[in-house]
């Protein structure tokens, strides 16, 4: 419609042009030539003149047209996105409420604080190995008990420049998540603690054995797991972060 228009206008604007170059040149007839020569001239910008008011009114509409197509555009490009965010919301508001309803907002806020013990371990890990940040941590133990573990992890916070800090409460309400034995945190479960973590990239199915079993739970988008095993083409065994439980999903090497 676009390429249409401009044309015409191009035609309308070059015939304009020649009446007025005829006219101007129509001064230099004699008076016998002229006034016929005029008179047709007159005819043929009247013919002109409609052409003119008609070309204007199709422009207006066409540009009418052109916003309103725009328009319907911009509508269901905003209802596709209003869809979308929709659709992510039911499933955020799926994946908490299963969450809540499995294991309750109390032990939802200790798995964070988990979650941010972890997060501090794994930055003091850009410093030392595992096997020096355990020893440190341990003194030399075979296993470390609470009070203990926190007072050594807040002196090596202290030398460090980021300015990390673990309570004691926040300790506490954690300590029972990290597979301890009964002489306290063990190497193996401290290690087990700082194993390799993976984005949930779909929802998927939690089973309670490597092959078979049944199905007792569900990954949502947007968790962590913790690996444990990753064979490849066997069930993921994991660590779910929610809850500290031990389960299996399927496709372990695909997110």
């Amino acid at each position: 419609a676009t390429s249409l228009e401009d044309a015409a206008k191009v035609l309308i604007d070059g015939a304009r042009k020649i009446l007025a170059k005829a006219n101007s040149d129509a001064k230099t007839l004699s008076e016998s030539q002229r006034v016929p020569f005029m008179t047709e001239m007159g005819k043929l910008q009247s013919r002109l003149t409609p052409v003119q008011v008609q070309f204007k009114k199709l422009s207006v509409d066409c540009t009418t047209a052109e916003h309103g197509y725009v328009a319907h555009s911009l509508s269901k490009e905003v209802e596709g996105s209003l869809k979308r965010m929709t659709e992510q919301k039911d499933l955020a508001a799926e994946a908490c409420s299963g969450l809540l309803e499995e294991i309750g907002h109390s032990k939802v806020l200790a798995v964070l604080r988990r979650d941010a013990l972890v997060d501090v371990l794994q930055d003091l890990l850009k410093f030392v190995t595992l096997e020096e940040l355990w020893a440190d941590l341990a003194a030399g133990a075979d296993s470390v008990q609470q009070k203990e573990f926190g007072e050594r992890l807040r002196t090596r916070l202290g030398s460090l420049p980021f300015g990390a800090c673990i309570t004691q409460d926040h300790l506490a309400s954690v300590w029972p998540l990290l597979g301890l034995s009964d002489g306290g945190l063990t190497e193996a479960a401290f290690k087990a603690l700082l194993r390799d973590r993976r984005l949930v990239l779909q929802p998927a199915t939690l089973w309670d054995a490597p092959e078979g079993g049944e199905h007792v739970s569900k990954l949502y988008q947007g968790e962590h797991v913790q690996v444990v095993e990753d064979h490849p083409g066997e069930r993921l065994h994991c660590r779910v972060l929610r809850d500290g439980r031990s389960f299996w999903v399927d496709g372990g090497n695909d997110g």
